[in-house]
Formats: structure tokens, sequence, C-alpha cells
């Protein structure tokens, strides 16, 4: 159930966004379009988290002077 749940609302989102690629619907182009907006906020959020990951992670190799 923890792998399951994950992967039917990522292939549902999938299956949204490309379906209102190919046919003109409007109500499936706004849901598909907040989808990708929300898309875009999380990866930028995990980009800050990753950054901030790896300062933590090197500063702290420097500072004890291991590799």
């Amino acid at each position: 159930m923890k792998t399951e749940l994950p992967v039917l609302v990522a292939f549902i989102v999938g299956t949204i966004i490309v379906v209102s690629y190919f046919l003109n619907v409007p109500t499936l182009q706004v849901t598909a379009e907040a989808f990708i907006n929300w898309a875009v906020i999380l990866s930028g959020f995990a980009l800050g988290l990753g950054v901030i990951n790896l300062l933590q992670v090197h500063s702290k190799n420097i500072a004890t002077g291991s590799s």
C-alpha cells in the first residue's frame, strides 16, 4: 500500500496531462495546468532542499578534513 498510492496518483496525474494535450476539453486543460504549476513549485522546493543538503554535507567534510 505504501508504494501503490504514489504510483497511482502519478499515473492519474500524468494521464490527465497527456490527455489534455491531445483533447480540447477546457476543464481538463485547467486541471492539467494546475498540476503542472504544482509540479513546478514542488520541483523548486526539491532543488532548494538538495542544494542545502549538498552544502551541509560538503561543508562538514571540509571542516573535518575527510573526503
